[in-house]
């Protein structure tokens, strides 16, 4: 059973008088998960240590204060799932409208397009979309308009917007934002995460769009720079050339409040995570672009407009533009960036290729 935050503060009070470590256990009610995770597991070891020996020889000094940022758990991809990809019931559109309380579950959508959007749904109220596959659709899956209490979950995705492969969709003009795989537009108290996916011709992959009071969690997506990388069906992987977009926006036109944490992002737009709006942000995310220098890339993670309260913490960025490290450019305020590294030459694009 995992350790509630009372477990915690018990390892710690127990260390403190046992003279492990040193520390103030007032300040714990000030430090909330993951940072009690973390700093439970040195309170563990010091215990382990004291018990194997028989005794404390000396004090362990622990730098134990309110704000102290611990190092932070990998990143780890959601997990595949048990049923192969492209399995459940194939679907036609599904349109909901001032609908409350419907889950949408096991569909599989494939090659609907233009003007067919997988999921539509406006003026809607606590809604459960979870157990979706798509694959080839050009309007991505997910399309939200003035909604609340959505859930969007264990989602896998290939090939989105095939049916503009290898097109300029900045220079088409248009709605672009048809093609993103999730896009909110005036959505507020929603919940998206374990998505995994791979290719497309969006313009953002997530987008925020006057959206707020979010999160998002546990995300593996990649980008194709090729039309020859693997696919399920054997198909030519689609290409980002949409010249215009992000992996995932926050506060366009104003939205607010929407916390994204253990993402993967590997050639996902110009821009991979992209941050506007106020007190929201980035935490524990790795973003890799090693594209064709071709490509417009622009950088690994940006602000843009008049901001407050933004963060991009224990961030890891490897993104380079015409072969030059391009991890971040605030145009913006500069955002708390405690614990990232945004010249991560560590990080290995093939650790972090999707599967599905």
């Amino acid at each position: 059973m995992p350790w509630t935050i009372p477990d915690h503060e018990a390892s710690a009070i127990e260390a403190i008088q046992r003279g492990v470590i040193s520390g103030n256990p007032d300040h714990l009610a000030n430090v909330p998960e993951p940072l009690q995770s973390a700093q439970h597991q040195a309170r563990v070891a010091a215990l382990s240590i004291l018990n194997e020996l028989g005794g404390p020889t000396s004090v362990v000094e622990f730098p134990w204060t309110p704000g102290w940022p611990p190092s932070t758990p990998p990143v780890e991809p959601p997990p595949i799932g048990p049923d192969a990809f492209m399995s459940y019931d194939p679907s036609g559109p599904i349109v909901l409208s001032g609908e409350t309380g419907v889950v949408i579950e096991g569909y599989s959508f494939e090659n609907l397009l233009r003007p067919q959007k997988p999921i539509l749904l406006e003026n809607c109220h606590n809604i459960t979309i979870r157990n979706i596959d798509t694959r080839g659709c050009t309007m991505g899956l997910v399309f939200a308009l003035n909604c609340t209490g959505l859930e969007i979950g264990n989602i896998r995705v290939e090939n989105i917007a095939r049916e503009f492969a290898g097109q300029d969709l900045n220079a088409m003009g248009g709605n672009m934002n048809d093609m993103n795989l999730i896009q909110l537009d005036k959505v507020s108290d929603y919940y998206i995460h374990d998505v995994r996916g791979r290719y497309g011709n969006t313009e953002d992959v997530f987008s925020n769009y006057m959206s707020h009071e979010g999160i998002i969690e546990r995300i593996h997506f990649e980008g194709a720079t090729r039309t020859d990388q693997p696919t399920s069906d054997g198909s030519p992987s689609v290409p980002w050339t949409s010249n215009s977009g992000t992996g995932i926006i926050l506060g366009d036109e104003g939205g607010y409040d929407v916390q994204v944490s253990d993402v993967i992002l590997v050639n996902a737009g110009q821009v991979l995570f992209q941050g506007m709006g106020h007190d929201q942000g980035f935490d524990n995310c790795i973003g890799i672009g090693e594209g064709d220098t071709a490509q417009p890339w622009n950088t690994g993670a940006t602000t843009w407009g008049d901001n407050g309260g933004l963060h991009f913490t224990n961030m890891r960025i490897k993104y380079l533009r015409n072969g030059q490290p391009s991890g971040s450019w605030w145009n913006a305020e500069t955002p708390d960036t405690t614990g990232s590294n945004f010249d991560d030459d560590t990080l290995d694009i093939e650790d972090y290729r999707v599967v599905l």
